[in-house]
């Protein structure tokens, strides 16, 4: 599975040199590194309790993203920026950082590729960033005037824990500040057995959503 895949990747917060909690990272003022940022997790993941897929596709400023179906050198060549990679082989992971704000906050967003994925986008990183915070000059901008991101859900930044609950349900599992919505079912391909997963990943500040991180993946 991706998560047992990944999880030596995910174990590493992107701005992590202290045992400060991921919350606490959220609005910190730091700089906003071009790699993405990554959530802790346990080393085993929760079992899958959601019954459906939930975040498969997305826009950003009007333009359509098909996880797994969108290749991330389309996402460069239409927003701009460059293409970062990082690791080597189950953990090689490669991204777009693109980034929104105004004069009080914004976000930053990191397209994701992982080693599995053939260089199609695969899932995203969503993180609130304050007016205070700088963004790594790599990250490319996105304007205002373009929109912003949409999700196919009623999911976005800024959402309260409460609503999140209404729409997704109690998470499948929780690791320090990270609460873990797991999805996965079976289908064939070309007569072939395969697993495909979906999953969320939400950290809340003060219990207003400040990052989400999902992935979609299908294997056998």
């Amino acid at each position: 599975m991706k998560w047992k895949a990944q999880i030596a990747t995910l174990l590493v917060l992107t701005w992590a040199a202290s045992a400060q909690t991921v919350g606490n990272q959220v609005n910190n003022g730091n700089r906003i590194s071009w790699q993405p940022f990554h959530m802790a997790f346990p080393s085993t993941g929760p079992h899958s309790t959601i019954p459906h897929e939930m975040i498969t596709r997305l826009k950003i400023a009007n333009w359509p993203i098909v996880l797994e179906k969108t290749e991330l050198t389309d996402a460069q060549k239409h927003f701009g920026g460059s293409i970062g990679s990082q690791g080597d082989a189950s953990e090689y992971e490669q991204w777009l950082c693109l980034y929104q704000r105004d004069d009080n906050d914004g976000w930053v967003l990191w397209l994701t590729s992982g080693e599995i994925d053939g260089g199609y986008i695969s899932g995203f990183v969503w993180l609130h960033v304050t007016a205070n915070q700088k963004i790594d000059s790599r990250c490319k901008k996105v304007s205002t005037k373009l929109g912003g991101i949409e999700l196919p859900i009623q999911l976005h930044l800024g959402t309260t824990r409460t609503e999140v609950e209404n729409l997704l349900g109690q998470p499948s599992g929780k690791f320090r500040n990270t609460f873990m919505y797991e999805h996965e079912h079976k289908l064939t391909i070309r007569q072939e057995p395969y697993m495909t997963m979906n999953s969320i990943y939400i950290v809340y500040q003060e219990d207003i959503v400040r990052v989400i991180q999902v992935e979609k993946t299908t294997q056998n």
